[in-house]
């Protein structure tokens, strides 16, 4: 809908003036399973996108290539996902969720996620690294287990 992405349009701009940390102070300590709960998450997984469009577009590609699962379809809808598509998924992520399908956006950003922590668990690392690169593969995962959550949830509503 044309007010939904509206809404989109003026939450961005309020991020791009404010910050992303006005936004979780907005919806960050929402529960995970409510509606402003699951916005919070997929800006934050469009913030981290954005922010390193770079490393998360070889962490995809490296991801998909490992995971044997549908994840990379769900992801991207039409296709599976590769580098070059990873900011305009994440874009069409966004708009489903402020056009009446947040539990199709949960859902497709969960995919999102999981892919981004399996091509961190495949990511090269120095020796010192290898446990914050496993630390931040278990925050995608969770990021990803909680927006699964929430999509299964709007399904059965």
């Amino acid at each position: 809908s044309q007010a939904g992405l509206a809404t989109l349009t003026r939450i961005r701009e309020f991020v791009a003036e404010e910050g992303v940390a006005a936004l979780e102070s907005v919806w960050g300590r929402s529960p995970a399973g409510s509606r402003p709960g699951a916005l919070w998450r997929l800006f934050l997984l469009a913030h981290h996108v954005e922010k390193r469009s770079d490393v998360i577009g070889a962490l995809v590609e490296r991801g998909a290539a490992d995971l044997q699962t549908v994840e990379p379809v769900i992801a991207a809808v039409r296709e599976p996902i590769d580098a070059s598509r990873v900011s305009e998924v994440v874009d069409e992520i966004l708009e489903w969720a402020f056009t009446g399908r947040l539990g199709d956006a949960a859902k497709r950003g969960a995919a999102l996620a999981r892919i981004v922590s399996a091509g961190l668990l495949q990511w090269p690392s120095e020796p010192g690294d290898a446990h914050q690169t496993a630390l931040s593969a278990l925050h995608w995962e969770e990021l990803a287990r909680v927006l699964e959550k929430y999509a299964r949830r709007e399904k059965s509503v």
